[in-house]
């Protein structure tokens, strides 16, 4: 896949149910991921899409 380093800034928008249910908020972006929920486990492989494409 070829990617554009022409692109400055690229924003993504998470989602706290990533991490799992009933957390107290803030949620530190360290925190384990525990995805429960299908609509989860897409956000959380998005999220593993972006950080890897990032760094080609």
């Amino acid at each position: 896949m070829e990617t554009s380093k022409n692109i400055d800034t690229f924003i993504f928008a998470s989602s706290s149910i990533i991490y799992c249910e009933n957390l107290k908020l803030p949620i530190p972006e360290h925190y384990p991921l525990n995805p429960k929920l299908p609509y989860a486990a897409f956000k959380t492989s998005d999220e593993t899409f972006i950080k890897a494409f990032s760094k080609l």
